[in-house]
């Protein structure tokens, strides 16, 4: 059987998964064999990284993906926060990081704080991705058309479920 590996796991250990955080830095070659992985999952980590580092991530991703493998990437999407923002995601923002509590400051929060180094939105991930090999199809929290990549979000878990429909894209690309 090939590979199932999460990157960036924080605390969401996936059962029969191989899950890495700060045990591989995804801004370095991966440890893993040319077309050895069957899934990869990565939620809420490119943003913690530079974009160019992301772009070598998903190459690498792209090398030990199988044919047909498929990369679940899960990011906050700052052209979707703009558009779905509330006034309870903008207060809890404020909560959570500081701000007046306005979009503008969500906004910002979203851009600089939490130690993110990069900015994506859907539109911009599709293109890398797409870039580099991927065929890409946007998904859903919790849902995707291939068994193994379903409910495995936690992103929810530690920030609400509300506040991540506002916040989160999810793309799945195939090699």
């Amino acid at each position: 059987m090939k590979h199932r590996i999460q990157f960036c796991s924080g605390g969401n250990v996936i059962p029969g998964w191989i899950n890495h955080d700060i045990d591989c830095d995804i801004r370095k070659r991966l440890p893993y064999e040319d077309q050895s992985t069957e899934f990869i999952f990565c939620e809420h980590g490119l943003e913690h990284v530079t974009q160019r580092e992301a772009w070598l991530f998903l190459e690498e991703c792209h090398r030990i993906l199988v044919p047909g493998g498929i990369a679940r990437i899960a990011i906050p999407d700052l052209t979707r926060m703009s558009i779905y923002m509330n006034a309870a995601y903008a207060a809890a923002v404020q909560r959570d990081v500081g701000g007046d509590g306005t979009v503008k400051s969500a906004l910002r929060a979203c851009m600089f704080e939490h130690g993110h180094l990069g900015l994506w939105n859907t539109a911009l991930l599709r293109t890398v991705m797409g870039a580099i090999g991927f065929t890409v199809l946007e998904v859903f929290d919790r849902y995707s058309p291939h068994q193994p990549l379903s409910d495995l979000e936690s992103h929810g878990r530690v920030v609400g479920e509300d506040i991540a429909a506002i916040e989160t894209s999810i793309l799945e690309g195939t090699k």
